[in-house]
């Protein structure tokens, strides 16, 4: 352009600040990695269903998930995560989640389930948010829970206090 050439002294460059810089290329399939953890969802915002409307519910799930981590920036470690869930739920049952047909037994008012799921989580240094939807299956009461095989949404915040 100008026929000007800007030079430092070798010195004065190894001075500057150095960070690396990483590769975020979707193209590029080394940019992804396979990654497992646990995952706890503690609620579930339930979609209305018949005359009842919308319900968050404390169905608790505990599970394993395993997924793909994608590295989103070029200079910190955050990461997008899309996780495939599986997970065991205590589901509430009571009067208002099941149909009349049924012989639900509501004593316990608790019963065991699966739950298979699926979302995206981001995380950011010791800092992770996620959005994950699903479905739980309720055994025992499968035909009488109204949630049964129903989608659900919840999303979770999670903080890495050992890092």
């Amino acid at each position: 352009m100008n026929d000007k050439m800007l030079c430092i002294s070798k010195e004065e460059f190894e001075k500057i600040d150095k960070k690396p810089l990483y590769s975020v290329s979707f193209k590029n399939p080394r940019n992804y990695q396979i990654t497992a953890g646990q995952l706890t969802l503690p609620f579930k915002i339930r979609p209305g269903e018949g005359d009842i409307k919308y319900q968050m519910t404390t169905d608790v799930t505990i599970g394993a998930y395993g997924g793909i981590r994608k590295r989103i920036s070029k200079y910190s470690p955050t990461y997008l995560t899309i996780p495939l869930v599986l997970g065991l739920s205590f589901i509430n049952v009571n009067e208002n989640t099941t149909t009349n047909t049924g012989a639900a037994d509501f004593k316990s008012g608790i019963t065991p389930g699966w739950t298979w799921a699926t979302g995206l989580i981001v995380q950011t240094n010791r800092l992770s948010l996620g959005f994950v939807l699903g479905k739980d299956y309720a055994s025992g009461y499968a035909n009488d829970w109204i949630y049964n095989n129903k989608i659900w949404y919840s999303f979770g915040i999670g903080y890495a206090f050992l890092q």
